[in-house]
């Protein structure tokens, strides 16, 4: 079980990161950051469009040189992926865009919101997986942050995802060629195939745990109860063998008085000997004492 403890926090720290690269999609334009981008649309046939090919991200629309994002409008968060406002025009663009604008606005930016949220969940459980080494409430709290960051990452994608395979479906309707993202989408759907393994994960890890300690306070208490039943037999013993030790000593002394004194047997009380109870150790052969035979004048 101490498997499940460390795979947690190996899936947190790879879906912490793939969230991070989620959040900053589009946040530069440089390097493999200007890869990012969540649909691509041949907008050249569009009156109010800016660019010839015009691609979405989280913080702002860009034209496209070298495969890169490259010329982007000016940057502001949760950027809408809304063809109406973001041209300012409704000339040229597909009926839903216009029909259906709020669906289109408010998708994208309720996504990128929900992103920051379940990354901010993400990060609090990899603060309390590490407890679950010692306490098996680290792995409860580990999984009860993980299924909120789940949640949220996962209403995200599927938030995001709708707006734009519904934009996509538009634009090529309408004759314009437009395609999805592939590595933005990939590393969104990965971060939350991540942080489902780490919730099954740390609950498995949490369960674990707690059967563990049980399992060690039980060999506790079983541990005490023999010591004290071994105890309670030892002392029974060496009472035992203490009576035995005294009941013999006393034999032993009325015997040799039996002996030494004029006529005094064992058992038998003589002159100014008081009669003394014969021990039952005195029923063993080993312990019987023979009488002297009387001497013959």
């Amino acid at each position: 079980m101490r498997a499940f403890t460390i795979v947690p926090i190996f899936f947190l720290l790879g879906s912490a990161l793939l969230l991070i690269l989620t959040a900053i999609n589009g946040a530069g334009t440089s390097s493999i950051l200007g890869k990012f981008y969540w649909s691509q649309t041949d907008t050249s046939n569009i009156p109010g469009a800016q660019f010839q090919t015009t691609r979405w991200t989280f913080y702002r629309s860009c034209d496209v040189k070298d495969g890169h994002n490259y010329n982007c409008t000016k940057s502001k968060p949760a950027y809408p992926y809304s063809p109406k406002d973001n041209f300012g025009s409704e000339s040229g663009l597909p009926n839903t865009f216009v029909s259906s604008r709020d669906t289109y606005y408010f998708l994208t930016r309720i996504g990128w919101a929900f992103i920051l949220v379940a990354l901010f969940f993400t990060v609090v459980a990899l603060v309390v997986v590490p407890l679950n080494f010692c306490f098996a409430i680290g792995g409860a709290l580990a999984a009860i942050s993980t299924f909120l960051a789940f949640l949220f990452t996962i209403t995200a994608a599927c938030l995001i995802t709708a707006a734009h395979v519904k934009g996509r479906n538009a634009f090529n309707n309408a004759g314009h060629k437009s395609r999805l993202g592939a590595k933005a989408f990939g590393i969104l759907w990965a971060a939350v195939a991540c942080l489902l393994i780490t919730f099954i994960t740390s609950i498995l890890s949490a369960l674990g745990t707690r059967r563990s300690n049980r399992r060690r306070s039980g060999s506790g208490v079983e541990a005490g109860g023999a010591g004290g039943a071994y105890g309670a037999r030892d002392s029974n013993v060496y009472a035992k063998e203490s009576d035995g030790d005294y009941a013999q000593a006393n034999y032993d002394e009325s015997a040799n008085r039996g002996v030494s004194g004029v006529g005094v047997t064992p058992g038998v009380a003589g002159p100014g000997v008081h009669d003394e109870p014969i021990s039952d150790a005195s029923k063993f052969r080993f312990f019987r004492v023979k009488r002297a035979k009387p001497e013959e004048i």
